[in-house]
């Protein structure tokens, strides 16, 4: 596994690796992973690398070369410029040993960005995961996600590219669109930015054109298709932007709890269903508690990492 702290004056990298790969062929792949960053932050991080590497040598040997190549051939991790925390991992099916599963996951108050081996890009929400393949680019290109990302694919009309979530599939060519499904919600949305897409469900399919919605009701399995005017609400979480649009309180406090990592506690049963609407530019969190009690005159307090709300 690989566990990647970032932020612009601390990082850690920590990672078992083969004796027989030299110093100079793991640079390279440094250097092809991280060709997006800035050039001074990825030296800095290169040097905390290899200095952990030396630090380590006698860490245990488990992995192949082949092993590394394959992380470096499928993925590559680009570090956000804000604190980021992300995890890929990989693992085994015991019954082929050939097959490889690789997930990325963003902590809640983290996010976290991906370029796929295809160049495909993929922005990950806060407490997000998505899981891929080793196949992934061979014959075809399917992500498994739990959570919100957006995905900007990249155009290869001989391989398909799906997404898929909590029971439906996005199958999408040269395009960029926003799903969210986290494990909590009853309905899964589809936002279509550029391009085309279809979503299907296990009864239905819709085909969305830019400014389109695909609303899928897991409880029900109904698929349903509709307009949205402004994108921002679907995208408020890539431009560090909040927005709510006829949101309940009760829903609000979830999307909280995944940007900060907090427990919000609404102390007023009567509270969970306010309906809020606005755009929050500055989100710091003690912001946006200021903007929801001024708006509806509520009350809240801050202890440690538990928020309480009430009138």
């Amino acid at each position: 596994m690989i566990k990647v702290l970032g932020n612009c004056k601390n990082r850690f990298f920590s990672k078992k690796y083969d004796s027989n790969i030299s110093d100079e062929m793991l640079k390279q792949m440094w250097n092809a992973s991280a060709s997006e960053m800035d050039s001074a932050d990825k030296e800095e991080m290169w040097r905390n690398i290899d200095s952990h590497i030396n630090q380590n040598g006698n860490i245990r040997r488990h992995h192949s070369i082949k092993y590394y190549s394959g992380i470096a051939a499928l993925v590559t991790v680009l570090i956000c410029s804000v604190a980021t925390m992300y995890y890929l991992d990989h693992s085994f099916s015991p019954a082929h040993k050939s097959y490889e599963l690789y997930r990325l996951y963003a902590q809640k108050g983290q996010k976290a960005i991906m370029k796929m081996s295809d160049g495909t890009m993929v922005w990950l929400n806060s407490d997000s995961k998505i899981v891929f393949d080793n196949q992934y680019n061979t014959t075809a290109r399917i992500i498994n996600l739990s959570g919100e990302a957006f995905f900007k694919v990249a155009k290869n009309p001989h391989k398909k590219f799906i997404v898929r979530c909590k029971g439906i599939n996005v199958e999408a060519l040269g395009t960029q669109f926003n799903v969210k499904g986290y494990a909590s919600d009853r309905k899964v949305t589809t936002t279509l930015e550029h391009g085309k897409v279809r979503v299907s469900s296990h009864r239905q399919s819709v085909i969305l054109a830019p400014m389109n919605v695909a609303t899928y009701n897991v409880g029900n399995d109904i698929l349903q298709k509709s307009k949205v005017d402004d994108l921002e609400a679907t995208n408020y979480w890539r431009y560090n932007s909040i927005v709510f649009n006829s949101e309940e309180l009760e829903s609000i406090a979830k999307t909280i709890e995944r940007m900060y990592n907090v427990k919000v506690v609404i102390k007023n049963k009567n509270l969970k269903n306010i309906k809020f609407s606005g755009t929050i530019r500055n989100k710091s969190l003690e912001n946006i508690l200021q903007v929801l009690s001024s708006t509806y005159l509520l009350k809240y307090k801050i202890e440690g990492n538990v928020v309480s709300i009430y009138e």
